[in-house]
């Protein structure tokens, strides 16, 4: 079963192309959870004071768009995610290429999914070798991305063999604001990564997908593996949000 295109997924940015193959009709509950979640919700024509670039194109535009209407919709629940909030709307209001993978200050955007099990017991983490943490699974958004949640889907399965449920409706539950450390091809720099509730479809890691160590951690037992705090922020705002 699929996604509807109604008003509220409309005003989050949500349609068929953008996330998986939805089609179809979403459960009224689902409807009533999005509807609840836009109070109130920017138009689908809104810009929310972003500045048009001479050189952007119709793809980069409603990127940027799709993009403001989910971090425009964000409440931080503390300061960290206050101030990555108003970094991140800067640099998608005011960047030239937010995207852009080599804009190393102020830094691009990337996505990531917090994928729960199919029980909602557990999270998927995967170890990332530059920082040396165990983290979400995410990354860079590629040209042949529709928006930042396509990102999100893409990298859990290009990095785990995970696939998610296209039913379900995703949640921003964490908009985070980090420094990259510097290696031999690249400076140090900034990363405004948006981090999306997803739920996965079936639970088998796929070991030949990217070569990543990755692991379903029970949700109690995430303190001993070092997660920080972002992720144990999206957590507690995925779980509140009731089963996915």
């Amino acid at each position: 079963m699929g996604c509807e295109v109604t008003p509220a997924t409309c005003q989050l940015g949500m349609s068929p192309l953008e996330y998986g193959d939805l089609a179809g009709e979403t459960a009224e509950a689902g409807k009533a959870a999005i509807a609840a979640r836009l109070s109130p919700a920017p138009s689908p024509s809104y810009r929310g004071g972003m500045q048009p670039q001479a050189d952007d194109r119709p793809e980069d535009l409603e990127r940027r768009r799709h993009a403001l209407r989910w971090v425009e919709s964000f409440a931080p629940s503390h300061e960290r995610a206050a101030r990555s909030r108003r970094l991140t709307l800067e640099l998608l209001r005011d960047s030239p290429a937010p995207f852009d993978r080599s804009r190393y200050d102020p830094g691009h955007i990337t996505a990531s999914g917090l994928v729960l099990s199919p029980t909602g017991e557990r999270v998927l983490l995967v170890f990332h070798n530059r920082l040396q943490l165990w983290l979400q699974p995410g990354g860079h958004v590629e040209p042949s991305d529709n928006n930042v949640l396509t990102t999100a889907v893409r990298e859990v399965r290009e990095e785990t063999g995970i696939s998610v449920l296209t039913d379900i409706t995703p949640i921003l539950v964490a908009v985070d604001f980090h420094q990259i450390p510097a290696t031999d091809r690249e400076p140090a720099h900034f990363h405004h990564d948006l981090m999306f509730r997803l739920a996965a479809a079936g639970d088998a890691i796929d070991t030949s997908a990217e070569a990543r160590e990755a692991v379903w951690c029970p949700i109690e037992q995430l303190p001993k593996y070092h997660v920080d705090e972002a992720l144990l922020s999206g957590v507690e705002r995925a779980i509140p949000a009731g089963p996915p």
